[in-house]
């Protein structure tokens, strides 16, 4: 059988240094107890935005990294940096 890598969490940036992370389980911050109170506001505001930018997304039926094209289309569209993508190697069904 084929092995391909399959991403299972992306790590981001914003532009003012808000870092946060999507997964299975959804989109959360990934410091949060470190920030302030603004910056845990604007996080949480950031998080909604990636939310709604994350529906629009055209994930299709046989793409074998879903998780990745969400992320790759909500850093294109809100031009948020990617930093870490974390994979495993997985056989093709």
């Amino acid at each position: 059988m084929r092995k391909y890598r399959h991403v299972h969490l992306v790590e981001f940036v914003a532009p003012d240094g808000i870092r946060f992370e999507y997964d299975e389980r959804g989109w959360r911050l990934t410091n949060i107890r470190q920030l302030g109170e603004s910056e845990r506001i604007r996080g949480l505001e950031m998080i909604e935005r990636v939310e709604t930018c994350a529906a629009t997304a055209v994930v299709e039926p046989w793409d074998p990294n879903p998780l990745l094209t969400v992320a790759e289309h909500v850093s294109n569209t809100l031009v948020i940096r990617i930093t870490h993508r974390r994979a495993k190697n997985r056989e093709m069904p």
